[in-house]
């Protein structure tokens, strides 16, 4: 897990046939520095985030806090990663960084926002949505999967089938509350970023989440043939799976 935990998302959804296309960029942030971090972007960033969701310049927009009681520390490169989603290629590769509006929208506070944390932030990655059950509302935590599969687009495919006939039918009684696979854009290497599928799911209690990871909760009304499918086209299993908390995000456009 020492690579970059690419991950998300509990997006603001589309449809189930999945569209649009996000960013993941992680950052590392000492805990000692870990409040300042979060107030600036709870309290600043995400408000410029908003103006940009609701000027249709961006679909949405979440920061991911990994959650600190699941492992060693060590074994993750970064404890926050900002999702950035878009409705189409050609609005992601317009867009402008929202965060250079500061201080017009809030006045001179460069001493705060831009004084060093001693943060190592990631480069960005690349994704493409190719099927999702979208959320009413983001939820509050939010499993995340890497797999290499040996077919992509088979898994792709029986990975929506499972979310339409089960997830979406029995999302009261498993407690999920969103669901999602996405397809690598790039960067792709088959040393360093293999991963080329990422799934999540969303839930609003850790007990959904260890549920979830015990092959219980929403994974428990998969049918035996349906889970060996999945797995046939990810022989290797996961490449990585990790758990975070959704501290911030905006809301559709008001």
């Amino acid at each position: 897990m020492k690579n970059f935990l690419l991950s998300i998302i509990v997006l603001i959804g589309l449809n189930m046939n999945g569209q649009g296309v996000f960013f993941l960029h992680g950052i590392n942030v000492p805990q000692e520095n870990a409040s300042i971090f979060e107030q600036r972007e709870t309290q600043y960033l995400s408000e410029l985030a908003q103006d940009e969701v609701d000027a249709d310049r961006m679909a949405a927009w979440i920061l991911l806090k990994r959650v600190n009681s699941i492992g060693n520390p060590s074994d993750y490169k970064y404890n926050y990663i900002w999702v950035h989603r878009f409705k189409d290629i050609k609005q992601m590769v317009e867009r402008k960084p929202f965060w250079q509006n500061m201080e017009s929208e809030f006045g001179d506070i460069s001493n705060f926002i831009w004084s060093d944390i001693g943060a190592t932030e990631s480069g960005r990655y690349y994704w493409k949505v190719e099927g999702e059950i979208p959320s009413e509302k983001v939820s509050k935590f939010v499993i995340l999967n890497g797999a290499k599969p040996t077919d992509l687009e088979k898994l792709i495919k029986t990975s929506t089938e499972i979310a339409n006939k089960v997830f979406k039918k029995n999302m009261k009684k498993s407690g999920i509350k969103s669901w999602g696979v996405a397809s690598k854009i790039i960067p792709i290497n088959s040393n360093t970023n293999p991963n080329t599928i990422l799934f999540w799911d969303g839930y609003d209690n850790m007990e959904g989440i260890m549920g979830h990871l015990a092959n219980e909760a929403a994974m428990s009304d998969i049918p035996e043939d349906m889970k060996k499918e999945v797995f046939s086209y990810i022989p290797d299993g996961w490449g990585w799976r990790s758990v975070w908390q959704i501290i911030a995000s905006t809301s559709t456009k008001q």
